[in-house]
């Protein structure tokens, strides 16, 4: 799915200076660089040899805002922008060799499940498995090598960011079943605390989702009377 950008030429149906024009078509070519599903779908418009980025890239290069031809300069980025992702949306996987465009699919599936998935550690387990396929020794035999490893920096730095709060969760996480209680406490930056009495407990579920059983998760609920704000969930 192409992401939606505001057309960067306008601000609240207001022609914006030239200056505010460029700065815009950067956030977005930023934000697209960002999301790491995009990346490896249309990873020409990241290539610096493919001829539209690299005439995009020369025109971000010859930006100046002192210049007195300013406007016809930002219409050069403007214009060359939409020209490098219109091409590298229709071109899509086929910018890369045939023989790695199967591992590209596969890896632009799990970034979107990575990026979609409901916890921190179902998160960093999935990109674990993008990172591994990106990795693979197959894919690094192939061309487009320099897309890849940009595409897995970035997917690394993710997953380190991910895994540090997964773990600091984990650490501020801790539950104890008492004589007549469940009590759970949690919370990084703010702390609560939880407590379900043993005779007000009237059910106990566990749960395995899809992707959590790929990777032995689950999750445990605890039902107390009351209402749905007294339940804890593990």
């Amino acid at each position: 799915m192409r992401p939606q950008i505001a057309p960067p030429d306008v601000d609240g149906g207001q022609i914006v200076s030239a200056s505010d024009r460029v700065r815009l078509v950067r956030g977005s070519y930023e934000r697209l660089r960002d999301d790491i599903a995009y990346r490896i779908e249309n990873s020409a418009l990241f290539d610096a040899a493919f001829p539209a980025t690299e005439r995009l890239e020369v025109a971000l290069l010859g930006w100046n805002p002192n210049s007195p031809s300013a406007d016809s300069l930002a219409d050069e980025v403007e214009r060359s922008f939409a020209e490098a992702r219109e091409q590298a949306e229709a071109l899509g996987f086929d910018h890369l060799p045939e023989t790695a465009r199967g591992t590209a699919r596969r890896a632009h599936t799990l970034a979107r499940t990575a990026l979609a998935a409901g916890t921190p550690a179902e998160r960093v387990a999935a990109g674990r498995k993008v990172a591994d396929l990106l990795g693979s020794r197959w894919a690094r035999e192939r061309g487009g090598l320099v897309i890849i490893l940009m595409v897995l920096g970035a997917l690394l730095l993710f997953l380190l960011v991910a895994g540090l709060y997964s773990w600091l969760a984990w650490r501020a996480t801790s539950y104890a079943v008492t004589d007549n209680a469940v009590w759970y406490r949690s919370g990084i930056l703010f702390r609560s605390q939880r407590h379900a009495r043993l005779d007000r407990i009237q059910a106990v579920d566990v749960v395995h989702p899809l992707l959590g059983r790929l990777f032995g998760l689950g999750r445990l609920s605890v039902e107390v009377a009351g209402g749905s704000g007294s339940n804890l969930t593990f």
